[in-house]
C-alpha cells in the first residue's frame, strides 16, 4: 500500500473517530434533557406545572433579574396570563418564567424579530459556500482549475480533506488566489457568526474572532520562514464546512426560528453536534497534519497546541477582566441556537453561579498548554562533532 493511501485511511479513521464522539456528545445531551425536570420553588407551582417534554422547560423560577435574563427572558409579558406574578411568587421572591409557547420564543425579541431575514441571509451564504466547495470539488479532477478563484478552492479543499497533501496543493498559485484562499474563510466565518447573531452579538464575534486571530498569528510564529499558506488553506477549508454545518441549522427559520424547526427533531440535533464537534476539532488536526510537512511531527504538534493554548489564554484573561458573569449574561443573550442556549434545556447553573476565578483559570490552563507546545515547537540544532 502506497503513503498516500495508508494516510487516507488513517484520516478516514479519526474522522469517524470524531463523529462517533460527537454523536456520543449528542446522546448524552439528548438524555440530559429527557431528565431535565421543571425547575420550582413553591408547592402550588409544581403542582400547576406540566411535564416537561424532554427539551423544553415550562416554567423556571429564578433569583436574579441577570439569570432571567440569561434564560432569554426580557419582559414579564413572556408570563402574561398564567396567574403568576412576574415580580416574584408570594412563597420565595423569586421571578417566575413561563415557557408555556415552548421553543418559539426561546429568542429574545429582539433577535426573533430578525429571524425571517436572518433565515435568507443565511440561505444565500449557504448557497456561496456549497458553490465555493462544489468548484473546489470538481477543480481538483478538471480544467476548471484554471479560472481566476477556482485554484483557491481546489487549494481549500484538498487541504481539509487530505491535509498532507496542502503544500502541494499551494504551489504555483496567483496572487488573486492566494488572497481569496485566506479572505473567503475569514468572510464567512464573519458572516456566519453576525448571522447567528442577528448582527446583536458583538460580544461573540469580538471573543470568536480574536481567538481565532491570536490562534492564526501563533501559527504563523512558528510557520517562520516557511510559506504559510498550506496551513492557511487546510485550516480555512475545514471552517469553510464548519460555517456550512452551522449555516443548515440556522436557514430553517432564522437564529431563534431554528429551535422550534431544526433543534427539536432528535436526528438532526444528534447530526449537528456530531458534524459541527468533528469539524472542530479537524480544524486542529488539519493544522498539524499540513504543517508537519514543512516542520516535523513534534514541531508540528508544539506549534499547533501552542496556538490552542494561546487562543484560549487571550480570550479567558480578557474575559476575566470584564467580568465573567456580566461577559455570559450579555453573550448568552447574544447567541442562539448553539452553544450556550442550550443551557436553558439542561438546568445548567446561570452565570450568576459562575465564580469568577472560572475564566482566571481558563487563562492558566490556556497559558500551561501555550507552554508546552512552545517547547515542543522549539528547533532542535543538530550538533556536528569537529573531527
Amino acid at each position: 500500500m502506497t503513503t498516500a493511501g495508508r494516510r487516507g485511511i488513517l484520516a478516514v479513521v479519526v474522522a469517524v473517530a470524531l463523529l462517533a464522539i460527537g454523536l456520543g456528545l449528542a446522546v448524552l445531551l439528548t438524555a440530559a434533557a429527557s431528565t431535565s425536570r421543571t425547575l420550582t420553588s413553591s408547592p402550588a407551582l409544581a403542582a400547576g406545572a406540566p411535564e416537561n417534554d424532554g427539551i423544553g422547560i415550562r416554567y423556571v423560577t429564578v433569583e436574579h433579574r441577570d439569570m432571567a435574563a440569561w434564560l432569554g427572558i426580557l419582559s414579564s409579558s413572556d408570563i402574561a396570563g398564567t396567574g403568576f406574578d412576574p415580580a416574584g411568587d408570594s412563597h420565595s421572591g423569586t421571578t417566575v418564567v413561563d415557557r408555556a409557547e415552548g421553543l418559539a420564543h426561546a429568542a429574545p425579541a429582539p433577535i426573533a424579530e430578525r429571524d425571517l431575514v436572518m433565515a435568507w441571509f443565511a440561505r444565500i451564504l449557504l448557497v456561496l459556500s456549497v458553490a465555493w466547495v462544489v468548484i473546489g470539488m470538481l477543480s481538483a479532477r478538471t480544467r476548471l482549475v484554471r479560472r481566476p478563484g477556482a485554484a483557491a478552492a481546489r487549494a481549500t479543499w484538498l487541504a481539509s480533506t487530505r491535509p498532507w497533501r496542502a503544500r502541494e496543493s499551494t504551489l504555483g498559485m496567483l496572487a488573486l488566489d492566494r488572497w481569496l484562499l485566506f479572505i473567503v474563510p475569514v468572510a464567512l466565518l464573519v458572516a456566519t457568526r453576525a448571522v447567528q447573531t442577528s448582527f446583536f452579538g458583538g460580544v461573540h464575534l469580538a471573543v470568536v474572532i480574536g481567538a481565532w486571530t491570536v490562534f492564526a498569528l501563533v501559527l504563523r510564529l512558528v510557520v517562520g520562514r516557511r510559506s504559510p499558506w498550506p496551513v492557511i488553506a487546510a485550516v480555512g477549508g475545514v471552517v469553510i464546512l464548519r460555517c456550512l454545518v452551522t449555516l443548515v441549522g440556522l436557514s430553517f427559520a432564522g437564529p431563534g426560528g431554528s429551535w422550534s424547526a431544526f433543534w427539536t427533531s432528535p436526528a438532526l440535533r444528534a447530526l449537528y453536534i456530531a458534524f459541527g464537534f468533528a469539524l472542530f476539532v479537524w480544524a486542529f488536526v488539519a493544522a498539524g497534519w499540513a504543517l508537519s510537512v514543512q516542520l516535523g511531527s513534534r514541531r508540528a504538534t508544539g506549534g499547533v497546541l501552542a496556538a490552542i493554548g494561546a487562543g484560549l489564554a487571550v480570550p479567558a484573561l480578557v474575559v476575566a477582566l470584564v467580568g465573567v458573569r456580566h461577559t455570559l449574561t450579555v453573550w448568552n443573550a447574544q447567541l442562539e441556537p448553539l452553544p450556550w442556549s442550550l443551557a436553558r434545556f439542561l438546568n445548567i447553573p446561570g452565570p450568576m453561579t459562575v465564580p469568577d476565578a472560572a475564566a482566571w483559570w481558563l487563562a492558566a490552563a490556556g497559558l500551561l498548554v501555550a507552554v508546552v507546545g512552545a517547547v515542543l515547537a522549539r528547533p532542535v540544532r543538530e550538533r556536528v562533532a569537529s573531527l
